[in-house]
């Protein structure tokens, strides 16, 4: 029986042990040892041109190799692209594929194929849109407003995609009902919001009339090291300084660190109100009368 070689070892580790009939081929396997391999439960069918050379079921990585390879025309698009660099998806989450030909429908459970003649692979991994055009498709897609906000921010926030270039890909999009979710969905996200906590606390104050706080002001402490504060409130001559804590700030060495840092904003004329993010969501009201 042909050997599996050392270079083919290493496009299975790289593709999460999948590969494309087409790439067995390649490196030598013709169909009838690839069938011969199935028959004897070595190898497994994901679809007609897609091979698993490991037990069922596959993991998640592996999903989104078997999706991409099985239309060599097509590639990850919209949130599946994010999930490459980590994005949480909950479990059985749709996977994203566009391609020019219409009408195809996947054999892969889960596995959405948008349909589109101009769109530009990324390289680097299983064939993808890039990173831009992939949270663009986030924004068109995306089942709420919510849902979409936050899989843009968490893009935005490691440095996936900046603000700007994300305005120019959405405004240059065609004219249909997604582009108008993607515009409206865009203006939601205020430039400096970093998290979705920062997003609900601007619409909150947007709700209350507040006005636009200025977000991640660059501070310098005592030591010399730059902080960034959450928002700021200016208001004739004095300044309030809002901190909005997620679960992180709940670890000992992050909560000491916070309350020096508030001290040491006191002492340099900006008092800091604190709120933790899931009471922003829960009881809004009560941080606002005391803001």
């Amino acid at each position: 029986m042909h050997e599996i070689s050392e270079e083919l070892q290493l496009l299975l580790h790289t593709q999460s042990g999948v590969m494309s009939l087409r790439q067995a081929n390649l490196y030598g396997f013709q169909r009838r040892e690839v069938r011969r391999r199935i028959e004897r439960g070595v190898w497994h069918w994901i679809t007609d041109s897609v091979i698993a050379v490991q037990m069922l079921p596959l993991s998640r990585s592996a999903q989104l190799w078997a999706a991409a390879l099985h239309y060599e025309r097509c590639a990850l698009a919209g949130s599946s692209v994010l999930e490459l660099s980590g994005l949480p998806v909950p479990s059985g989450g749709l996977i994203h594929i566009i391609g020019s030909p219409a009408g195809r429908v996947s054999p892969l459970t889960g596995v959405v194929v948008h349909t589109s003649r101009s769109f530009v692979i990324d390289s680097g991994g299983p064939d993808r849109v890039s990173a831009v055009t992939a949270v663009g498709q986030v924004l068109r897609w995306a089942r709420s407003d919510r849902q979409g906000v936050f899989q843009a921010i968490w893009a935005l926030q490691r440095g996936l995609v900046c603000l700007e270039e994300l305005q120019v890909e959405v405004l240059s999009l065609r004219k249909s009902p997604g582009t108008a979710n993607a515009r409206r969905r865009l203006r939601l996200i205020d430039p400096g919001v970093h998290s979705m906590s920062e997003f609900d606390f601007a619409a909150e104050c947007r709700k209350r009339g507040f006005p636009t706080p200025v977000r991640q002001q660059r501070r310098t402490d005592s030591t010399g090291r730059t902080r960034f504060t959450d928002a700021e409130f200016r208001v004739n001559g004095h300044t309030l300084v809002v901190e909005i804590d997620g679960l992180g700030h709940l670890a000992t060495e992050v909560m000491i660190d916070d309350q020096w840092r508030a001290n040491e904003l006191l002492m340099q004329g900006a008092p800091v109100l604190r709120i933790p993010a899931i009471a922003l969501r829960m009881d809004p009201a009560r941080f606002f009368e005391q803001l």
